[in-house]
């Protein structure tokens, strides 16, 4: 049969895997992107804190990572989901759609979906619509795998009283 192996992304706080005090620790930037690649692409993320020899951590790598922590906190600290009205239709055993509504229009710049996969990972490709100002859907976002976790961040936010996940 076939086994499942999660993937892993390996990356140093640094340039390379062994502390050198003339070296900085990568971007608060370059972290967070690759958070979200990882983390959010169903990866688990390994990053590595090299110590210096007498055995602590550098403080410039503590604070870009309480840097890089606030970041995450304060990207995903907004939880509209649980404000929706939310739906279910399915429409065959491969093809669902799950409906988030709200009373007054919301505005998303990411969504993070998280996939039942005590069956195995499932979904193969899925698409976020939002209902816009004019009753149209629009398409803003399409996937593939979703897994443990996706995190979805769209090009722009978006203001809707309506996002559909198509599955």
């Amino acid at each position: 049969g076939l086994v499942f192996c999660p993937a892993e992304t390996n990356m140093s706080i640094r340039p390379g895997w062994f502390y050198h005090p003339n070296e900085e620790p990568h971007s608060l930037d370059r972290l967070f992107k690759t958070y979200l690649a990882s983390v959010g692409g169903n990866s688990c993320f390994n990053l590595n804190i090299p110590p210096m020899p007498n055995g602590r951590f550098d403080e410039r790598d503590v604070a870009r990572l309480k840097e890089l922590g606030d970041k995450i906190r304060s990207t995903f600290a907004n939880d509209i989901a649980g404000d929706a009205v939310i739906t279910r239709r399915t429409f065959s055993d491969t093809q669902e759609d799950i409906i988030l509504t709200w009373d007054k229009p919301v505005t998303i710049n990411s969504v993070v979906i998280k996939e039942d996969i005590s069956k195995g990972q499932r979904v193969e490709n899925f698409q976020l619509r939002q209902r816009g100002d004019d009753v149209r859907v629009n398409v803003i976002y399409n996937g593939t795998t979703i897994g443990h976790k996706k995190i979805c961040m769209l090009d722009k936010p978006c203001q809707t009283d309506q996002l559909t996940l198509n599955i």
